[in-house]
């Protein structure tokens, strides 16, 4: 007579051969795609009579919206983003009853592993544009007592600029050529009044500005807004602060 329990060991294993053979059947999982990351900046200046409004943008690659909303002054937190060219869109903040509208990117490319900043500014009267900014992989180690800055000069008329505080005879930016952006440099983590002059012969002050730098911390100081003298805030030239990650 056979033993219950020997037959039921032998059930089991059988029961176990099975669902291996069947696991080994399966396909194998597939891999993880290789991705980049993306985030969005709002660096928009609006004037009182434009349609557009001071508000927040969206992200939407290939008509699907990715991420957080970026409020003005601010930045989305990056989102990974599968490898490949996508028709790009930032959904700007016009009135509900005007519709919906956008800047647009037709080929915009993520490689692997690459970071992106999308900085969407004022590009002058009622235009708005898109600065893509490759980001390196990491952000500058942090120095104790210190903040890592640079500056991004996207403001709507061609100016190069002078970032300084007071009259040093070493500014924190001796020349910011229009559309161009600095790398990184520490700077003690305090508060800043900064002036932003011209750099052309009379070197003509654009504004002055107070900004507070976190220890451990890295900023973008994004030039943005018009330098015409009947402009006025938020449209008006000056710093966004950006915080970056």
């Amino acid at each position: 007579m056979k033993h219950p329990l020997r037959l039921s060991i032998f059930a089991a294993a059988a029961l176990l051969a099975s669902c291996t053979r069947k696991n080994e059947d399966l396909p194998a999982p597939a891999p993880a795609p290789d991705q980049g990351y993306v985030r969005i900046v709002n660096t928009l200046s609006v004037g009182p009579s434009a349609t557009l409004q001071q508000g927040d943008i969206r992200l939407v690659l290939a008509d699907k919206e990715v991420g957080p909303a970026a409020a003005p002054g601010t930045a989305a937190p990056y989102q990974a983003i599968t490898v490949g060219t996508y028709f790009t869109k930032i959904m700007l903040p016009y009135p509900p009853s005007l519709g919906t509208n956008w800047v647009q990117l037709p080929q915009f490319s993520v490689a692997k592993n690459q970071r992106y900043s999308l900085f969407t500014y004022g590009s002058g009267f009622m235009s708005t544009s898109v600065r893509v900014v490759p980001e390196l992989p990491a952000l500058p180690a942090a120095v104790a007592g210190k903040a890592s800055v640079r500056v991004l000069n996207i403001a709507a008329q061609a100016t190069d600029l002078r970032v300084a505080e007071g009259q040093p005879a070493a500014p924190l930016f001796a020349a910011v050529a229009w559309g161009a952006i600095t790398d990184y440099q520490a700077v003690e983590a305090r508060a800043y009044t900064l002036q932003a002059t011209r750099t052309n012969g009379n070197q003509a002050q654009l504004f002055t500005q107070t900004v507070a730098l976190q220890p451990g911390k890295a900023y973008t100081l994004v030039l943005r807004g018009s330098s015409d003298p009947d402009a006025v805030a938020p449209e008006k030239v000056a710093f966004d602060v950006v915080l970056d990650q």
